[in-house]
């Protein structure tokens, strides 16, 4: 059972590590912060746009600990530089990451095969993925509405 349950556990372990090590990686060669001062040059209306970067982190991913390790520390800076709460925008990457990591091909894929006969996987992402856009529109409308408050 030991034997089963570690050779299960590496590969989720060692992607793990792998997100970890390229956000620390991006934070320490100053890539975050090269992506928050391009974030920033677009001025409040980045506010609007930082959900659908979150997203498509955990899109990507498919893992929220990844997006969040790649990118909540540009998101907290370029927060910073338009003065706006890095709470907030940090808040929008983890939600909009966490959104999107249920459209990835891996959980999208089990999802068919646990259920069996019945939704396509073709038909099934086009679901997911629209209902995911409508709530990241909702998100960054709810962004806007800080920004200019």
């Amino acid at each position: 059972a030991l034997r089963r349950t570690l050779s299960r556990w590496a590969p989720v372990a060692a992607t793990t590590v792998a997100f970890l090590a390229t956000g620390n990686l991006m934070r320490f060669s100053g890539m975050a912060r090269a992506l928050a001062g391009a974030a920033a040059s677009l001025g409040k209306a980045y506010v609007v746009v930082a959900p659908w970067v979150g997203a498509l982190g955990g899109f990507t991913t498919g893992s929220n600990a990844g997006a969040n390790a790649m990118f909540a520390a540009a998101q907290a800076e370029a927060a910073r530089r338009l003065g706006f709460a890095p709470e907030w925008l940090v808040a929008a990457q983890n939600v909009s990451a966490s959104l999107l990591t249920m459209a990835s091909a891996s959980r999208l894929a089990l999802l068919v095969g646990l259920v069996g006969n019945g939704p396509t996987l073709a038909g099934v992402t086009r679901q997911v993925l629209a209902t995911d856009a409508v709530v990241l529109s909702l998100w960054s409308a709810a962004m806007a509405f800080l920004a200019w408050r």
